[in-house]
């Protein structure tokens, strides 16, 4: 399962990358008290499509970021994730409850992970809401 599949309104996103996204970052987390958390994956990925308003992908942009957000946390638990980077992050979802009535009422445990950091979270389907992208000058 790739990340892509448990978010709701995730259209935009599989027109971009129809087959999953495969390589991103886990780049911001912001939660609060509420059981709110927004996630920010960051990818180098070339997308499938070109979206004209982004301009041309290596001249305008290299660098595209998608939020997601969630407003039913059951659990998080963050481990060392300053040591995430684009070469080291894995995602894995396991399905915790499925809704029978609804596929946007199961349960998942989502985790970011690579050797020494982690990031579990578990919740129902995200929710997207938005993406940038800008130019990351490596030189």
């Amino acid at each position: 399962m790739n990340i892509i599949d448990i978010i709701n309104n995730n259209y935009f996103l599989k027109q971009l990358y129809p087959n999953g996204i495969k390589e991103f970052c886990l780049s911001h987390i912001n939660i609060d008290c509420f059981k709110n958390v927004d996630l920010v994956l960051q990818t180098r990925e070339k997308p499938h499509i070109e979206v004209k308003k982004w301009g041309k992908w290596g001249v305008n942009y290299n660098i595209i970021t998608h939020t997601i957000t969630n407003n039913i946390i059951k659990d998080i638990n963050i481990s060392n994730w300053g040591k995430s980077k684009f070469e080291n992050c894995e995602c894995s979802i396991e399905l915790l409850e499925e809704n029978v009535h609804s596929k946007y009422d199961n349960l998942y445990k989502t985790t970011f992970s690579k050797d020494d950091w982690n990031v579990t979270i578990s919740s129902l389907p995200f929710t997207y809401q938005e993406s940038r992208v800008y130019i990351l000058d490596e030189k």
